[in-house]
């Protein structure tokens, strides 16, 4: 068990919320890219999630058969859009599917193996 703690990486990993409101925000994403947000328009939306990696000339060792990345978020092959963080004794992931219009959140105060959950998205 972690004390509570201020990282000094906090601009990357130090937003503090709770489920209720990540939802509210996950809605709002979630109805950004059909232009329903009330926070950015939906140009802003369709810039954030295309593909910032050259799939003709990706960084060297970037493998871009399960993922590639838009503006603060993951996009996944499978047409799952999803943002994760962790630091010492806490994990957290938002993911959705515009196809499906099924999204959810999750927030854990225990330290998780990326890799793992990701290959099972």
């Amino acid at each position: 068990m972690f004390p509570l703690y201020d990282a000094i990486t906090y601009p990357d990993g130090g937003l503090k919320t709770n489920t209720v409101d990540l939802s509210k925000f996950l809605v709002d994403i979630m109805n950004g890219l059909s232009g329903k947000s009330v926070l950015l328009t939906q140009k802003s939306f369709q810039t954030m999630f295309s593909p910032q990696i050259s799939i003709q000339n990706p960084p060297q060792e970037i493998k871009l058969e399960n993922r590639n990345k838009g503006i603060l978020w993951n996009l996944h092959a499978n047409g799952t859009i999803g943002h994760d963080g962790d630091d010492p004794g806490v994990s957290a992931f938002i993911v959705f599917n515009p196809s499906t219009g099924l999204g959810g959140l999750f927030l854990c105060n225990k330290y998780l193996m990326m890799d793992i959950l990701h290959s099972t998205c």
